[in-house]
């Protein structure tokens, strides 16, 4: 091999190991962002949650009271 061969495959690694620096940098970049966006949908997955599950709360609630309700008017019709 002659010292300019050698010169052209070492800047060659050099090179390759720039790009491949550059490529680990914006997938780490990536993956960041990706992870907060991850935790950004948790908590709104958690906070329709809670809407859900206040809005079911509140179904249950006027179902009781409409049974209540029928409870007290078929008494009434009774008397």
């Amino acid at each position: 091999m002659t010292p300019e061969q050698f010169e052209n495959t070492v800047n060659f690694i050099l090179g390759c190991q720039v790009k491949t620096d550059e490529t680990l940098e914006r997938i780490t970049k990536k993956n960041e962002e990706t992870s907060n966006l991850v935790d950004k949908l948790g908590q709104k997955v958690d906070k329709l949650a809670d809407d859900v599950r206040e809005l079911r709360d509140a179904c249950r609630d006027l179902l009781d009271a409409s049974i209540n309700q029928s409870k007290r008017l078929s008494r009434l019709e009774d008397r």
